[in-house]
């Protein structure tokens, strides 16, 4: 068995995350979706640098806004890269968790974690199976996480669709 090794370095790290962001917004508008980058994705390397010294909620913003044109439905999107597909959980680092728990409050709008394998969640319904709240230097970017297991994730595409026949219905 190989057992997979963490990315170790930021540049790494941003550059897989900013691949999935792409893959992502790609299914996203190949189901019919309009999709704009959004977050940190928009700032420069300098801003993104001065912005790991801070703990601000712009830190954490999602990666992508969407709005579906006919439904008239907006909300976010965080994709969440992953460097170990050996483990029965997903990570999520806990500051981005809270973040966008305010960011949902703030703006009325759902954020859904999107992970590599198009597994899905709703920022809400996320239950943690274990929370690390001390730094790890090991691996990764050394902030605190949570593990949620990835059984609790679905299909991108059909936690999409079942929100937007919640939506049709509520109209």
């Amino acid at each position: 068995m190989t057992v997979e090794v963490a990315p170790t370095t930021f540049a790494t790290r941003i550059s897989v995350a900013t691949e999935l962001e792409a893959r992502v917004a790609a299914r996203l508008t190949d189901m019919g979706f309009d999709v704009s980058p959004w977050g940190q994705g928009l700032f420069s390397d300098r801003m993104k640098d001065a912005l790991r010294r801070f703990d601000l909620v712009v830190r954490w913003l999602p990666d992508l806004a969407v709005v579906h044109p006919t439904l008239g439905w907006f909300f976010w999107v965080d994709a969440k890269a992953e460097f170990r597909h050996d483990t029965p959980n997903h990570s999520i680092e806990l500051a981005a968790h809270d973040a966008h728990k305010r960011t949902a409050q703030a703006t009325d709008a759902l954020v859904f974690y999107v992970f590599d394998d198009f597994g899905c969640i709703e920022w809400s319904d996320v239950v943690f199976a274990r929370e690390f709240t001390s730094r790890m230097t090991t691996n990764g970017s050394g902030t605190p996480f949570g593990l949620l297991p990835k059984a609790d994730c679905r299909p991108l595409r059909d936690v999409l669709r079942s929100h937007a026949k919640q939506r049709e219905t509520a109209a």
